[in-house]
């Protein structure tokens, strides 16, 4: 049964990987074709041909010509709404276009509201011509190769292109914070929060550019919002924990980092992080330190299929950066840990 969850569980992993670098590598075209062919159906749909026809042929000054008295007249007209902010994203306008789509999540419910932020998530991030997604795709490159530097370069060309494109936004104040540079960092992901401020990935990039400059209230809301964004990572549970023990809530981090390690077993930066603060307090229960050295132990019997696992995807562990230390370092730190929460045991017992 445990080797049927683990091989499930490295699957899991492994599709996300692929996921993540097909839509990072394919998405400057893949969006670009998807868009104009989603919005293209929906004008013809509501007997906007011309537009439509406008649009197919580039002529975006034209469409937006007509569709602003539509607007004017029918704000809340999605076919209207999502013509006027294609048009006006392609013509450079992209903050714009995206302050029209973010009030049409204010009005919008249900499905109709997750279609509008969906579409804000897409248009931030398109890119609009070949050659500034070429640029961007060196930056991604470098960042891998921890390069930060050099990938801060690409970027930043990447940008005086499209000065208002979200995932360069986010690649450049990620590489920023990497580089050891947060408050350069804080200026990029704040605009790119201002133009999607849906996006949980620039919430977790946020809340680091926030706890690496002293920040740590701003730092706790955005890393509140990522956790909640992106149920599955394990950094931004680490992040948040990092940031409430600077607060002084240190049972808090514990508990949330408990927790998190109870869902997914092969996270084991939060089980490390959870037995570190267990044993910087001046007393734990014997219980609590059996089961810590027992789910140490776990961890460690099964460390080659974690490492297999880490291997297999290349230590890209989350948004296509490996944060976290290599295996190795992650085993040592294990056994080290066995022997304290052991010592630390002894005298537990000894003591009652």
């Amino acid at each position: 049964m445990l080797r049927y969850i683990i091989k499930l569980y490295k699957f899991i992993i492994l599709g996300i990987i692929f996921v993540y670098f097909a839509n990072a590598f394919a998405r400057g075209s893949s969006d670009h074709a998807g868009l104009a062919l989603e919005v293209s159906e929906i004008l013809e749909k509501n007997n906007l041909v011309e537009i439509k026809n406008l649009q197919n042929k580039g002529k975006w000054s034209d469409s937006i010509s007509i569709l602003q008295p539509l607007f004017v007249k029918q704000p809340k007209s999605i076919p209207v709404v999502l013509g006027l902010a294609n048009a006006l994203t392609h013509l450079g306008r992209r903050q714009e276009a995206l302050a029209i789509l973010f009030e049409a999540t204010q009005w919008a419910k249900g499905a109709q509201k997750i279609f509008f932020i969906r579409r804000i998530r897409v248009l931030s991030r398109l890119f609009l011509n070949n050659k500034t997604f070429q640029t961007y795709q060196d930056g991604l490159k470098l960042i891998l190769a921890k390069k930060y530097r050099n990938a801060i370069e690409r970027f930043e060309r990447s940008l005086g292109d499209e000065p208002e494109n979200v995932e360069v936004l986010v690649r450049l104040g990620q590489s920023f914070i990497l580089a050891d540079d947060s408050e350069k960092a804080l200026q990029f992901l704040i605009f790119a929060k201002k133009l999607n401020p849906f996006d949980s990935e620039i919430n977790l990039w946020l809340g680091r550019a926030f706890q690496k400059t002293g920040q740590i209230n701003d730092a706790l809301l955005e890393f509140r919002i990522a956790c909640d964004g992106l149920k599955k990572s394990e950094q931004a549970i680490f992040w948040l924990a990092e940031s409430l023990v600077a607060s002084g809530q240190v049972l808090g981090a514990i508990r949330i980092l408990e927790r998190d390690f109870k869902i997914f077993p092969f996270h084991l930066l939060t089980l490390i992080s959870a037995i570190k603060l267990r044993l910087q307090m001046p007393y734990s229960e014997s219980q609590i330190l059996w089961t810590a050295r027992k789910n140490l132990q776990h961890a460690l019997s099964h460390f080659t299929e974690y490492q297999r696992l880490t291997t297999e995807s290349e230590h890209l562990l989350e948004f296509g950066v490996a944060l976290n230390g290599s295996p190795q370092d992650i085993k040592n730190e294990i056994q080290r840990l066995i022997q304290q929460v052991g010592s630390r045991f002894d005298d537990s017992v000894l003591k009652h």
